[in-house]
């Protein structure tokens, strides 16, 4: 019997918060109402830019060219926003720090939907925009019900499929796996003081490159997937191979306690029911247990407490393996290699 319990990633405060806040809620707004005080505002060779709080944003026009004008003048110091659901996560994480933020929200022509000659859809649709388009629903239903599970509906109002699709998951990928507050400096010390193996995406999310960039960067296991009680090799391009591993929807602090509306001892008895069933089908083959903590919820004082008598349960028992994901993921590894 394999058990694991994912480990969880500690955070500082983010200086840059309260600004991006109002950058994200004001995107679609034409900057109206994006503060009690009025933004800094200065002239711009088109216009008008607004300073928020150290975050430049200005706002292209509806011809392309103004944006890679205003793109190509300021390089490097600049990124691009849409949906914002993206760029505007970086942000707050301080994954990246533009001095420069140029608003595509102007372009409408990039937002339609038409059916000319096949389906075309603009780079800046939104999700929720394809989902209940009439056009893609006929020419593409499996493009219209995917786009209806992604995220949350608020998510799915602001999210483009260009950001979706192009999104470059590249840099917050690798800042958090070489950032000193992960492996452990004198600065930020942690438990291990390793460069964590695996990787479990924010809200379980991946782009269509996220697994190449992990395993490019030596990551060996994912839990993004959530479909199966033992751990399974993902094949990838290039002869490359990436190890899912399994993860819990319903064992799981978050969905237990704000969607389903547990109590705390409903949440110990889920665990230790979901435990009975793997250990007996553990018998004949292994199982992973992971159990999804989120210190914010199951670490309140009135739920804590039922946390040590459901590990206690299942500890117990004999041919339970206390284990990291990734001494699971080099188990695995090693078990399939000698088939």
């Amino acid at each position: 019997m394999l058990a694991s319990a994912p480990s969880q990633h500690l955070e500082t405060p983010c200086p840059w918060s309260k600004p991006v806040a109002r950058l994200a809620a004001c995107q679609h707004r034409g900057l109206v109402g994006l503060s009690r005080s009025e933004p800094q505002a200065w002239e711009t060779s088109r216009g008008t830019g607004y300073d928020l709080c150290g975050l430049r944003y200005e706002q292209g026009d509806d011809r392309g060219g103004d944006c890679g004008e205003r793109a190509a003048r300021h390089g490097r110091d600049a990124k691009l926003i849409a949906g914002g659901t993206g760029l505007v996560n970086l942000l707050k994480q301080t994954l990246v720090r533009p001095g420069f933020v140029i608003g595509l929200h102007a372009l409408k022509p990039l937002a339609g939907i038409a059916e000319n000659g096949g389906l075309r859809i603009g780079a800046l649709a939104t999700l929720q925009s394809i989902e209940a388009s009439l056009a893609v629903r006929r020419t593409a239903p499996l493009l219209a019900a995917a786009c209806r599970h992604v995220a949350t509906v608020r998510v799915r109002s602001m999210a483009t499929l260009g950001g979706a699709v192009a999104h470059a998951d590249l840099t917050s990928i690798r800042r958090p796996l070489s950032s000193p507050s992960m492996l452990g400096s004198s600065r930020a010390p942690r438990a291990t003081g390793a460069k964590p193996a695996g990787w479990p995406g924010s809200g379980l999310q991946e782009t269509w490159a996220t697994l190449d960039h992990l395993v490019a960067n030596g990551v060996k296991y994912v839990s993004d997937w959530v479909n199966d009680d033992q751990p399974y090799v993902m094949t990838l391009e290039g002869g490359r191979s990436m190890v899912a591993m399994p993860y819990s929807h319903d064992v799981n602090g978050k969905p237990a306690f704000e969607r389903m509306n547990l109590i705390a001892p409903e949440f110990q008895d889920m665990i230790c029911r979901q435990f009975d069933t793997l250990w007996r089908e553990g018998a004949q083959s292994g199982r992973v247990m992971a159990i999804a903590l989120h210190p914010y919820l199951t670490g309140m004082p009135h739920r804590i407490g039922v946390l040590d008598p459901a590990l206690d349960y299942i500890c117990r028992r004999d041919g339970v393996w206390r284990a990291t994901g990734a001494e699971i993921a080099r188990y695995y590894r090693a078990a399939v290699a000698a088939r």
